[in-house]
């Protein structure tokens, strides 16, 4: 019974060491964040800012030059694209991502297929007024070349994927 007692004290010890560590070690890695965005808030705004929340709201604030940075990336812009196409074939020739809006161009098998994109489009919060720009047969092959522009209406990742 005494061995039993000392193992369950070793083993709690062993716990309480190890939080510890967990704790000083995560305590280390937030002061070097704090650091870092201390120092790029620094080089943007010209003053230290090591509230992420702060900084945000500095960055986003309106009338600056920071008001430019983007709602939303371009890569979840392309996420959400890739999630509300539809499955028809299609080639994407050119995907041009602006601050506020996307314009597609390709080659698809059919001129339906084209109304089929757009409709899919159209599901997503992101791009909810999709429009074709019409689609047009080519000579050699009998495929239709295509065309679709839309305002990006989303706001950024912390709206989640599918919209």
């Amino acid at each position: 019974m005494l061995r039993l007692g000392a193992y369950a004290a070793l083993v709690l010890a062993l716990a309480l060491v190890s939080a510890t560590v967990k704790v000083v070690s995560l305590s280390h890695q937030e002061s070097l964040l704090d650091a870092a965005l201390c120092d790029a808030t620094q080089k943007v705004v010209g003053r230290c800012l090591d509230n992420f929340e702060t900084a945000e709201a500095v960055l986003r604030g309106r009338g600056t030059a920071a008001a430019a940075i983007p709602r939303l990336s371009a890569v979840e812009v392309l996420a959400e694209l890739e999630q509300r196409a539809p499955d028809v074939p299609m080639k994407l020739d050119r995907i041009e991502i602006t601050r506020d809006k996307l314009h597609l161009q390709g080659v698809t098998d059919a001129a339906e297929n084209v109304d089929r994109i757009v409709t899919a489009l159209r599901a997503s919060r992101c791009f909810g007024d999709a429009r074709s720009g019409g689609a047009r047969k080519r000579g050699g092959d009998g495929k239709f070349e295509f065309s679709v522009d839309s305002d990006l209406t989303c706001e950024g990742a912390a709206q989640g994927g599918k919209g």
